[in-house]
């Protein structure tokens, strides 16, 4: 009899924790990327714009969210530049007109720490860590993150000194980073 107490105690305290998950949808975002030649003496800076994104928490802890990005919308000052960096030699922008970066958890202190996600260019996915601020703002969350990713890991290997050992000239960085500065509400 006194098991059966204990057990039914047990099942009852299993019920009770809560989870109330809240969704977010993304507002507004800033994405900005900076490239590099391979001596970082040429560092090409550029925008990109979303397309839609949303963000779920159990009680302000990250569950999971979304960042849909315009590839398409790639922009920087230097027009033949753009042209080149959305053909098949880095982005193919026609055939692949959206990236994503899937975020999975955070692992914060004080609203600053890293977040974990997949990112998705070119229809390859990788795991990426970052870090990311989250801030709340009203019934919303700001979300600060900066990747640093590795383009020949998405197949873009153009001009890439790891693939091509004889480039003298023209030799373009193999890491990019992407700044995410996005509105939640």
């Amino acid at each position: 009899m006194k098991f059966l107490s204990i057990a039914l105690v047990l099942l009852l305290f299993s019920f009770s924790t809560e989870t109330h998950i809240t969704e977010h949808q993304l507002k507004s975002a800033t994405i900005t990327w900076t490239g590099s030649d391979a001596t970082g003496s040429y560092k090409p800076t550029g925008t990109l714009t979303h397309k839609f994104g949303n963000f779920r928490h159990n009680h302000g802890n990250l569950v999971g969210g979304l960042v849909v990005i315009d590839m398409t919308s790639l922009s920087t000052e230097n027009s033949d530049m753009e042209a080149h960096l959305k053909n098949e030699d880095f982005f193919d922008v026609e055939n692949y007109p959206e990236a994503k970066f899937e975020m999975q958890s955070a692992q914060l202190q004080n609203a600053k720490g890293k977040l974990k996600g997949i990112m998705t260019i070119k229809g390859k996915s990788l795991e990426v860590e970052a870090d990311a601020e989250f801030i709340q703002k009203g019934q919303g969350y700001q979300v600060k993150s900066s990747l640093n990713l590795d383009r020949t890991k998405f197949g873009i290997t153009y001009n890439s000194a790891s693939y091509f050992k004889k480039l003298k000239d023209n030799i373009v960085a193999d890491e990019f980073s992407v700044e995410l500065d996005l509105y939640f509400e």
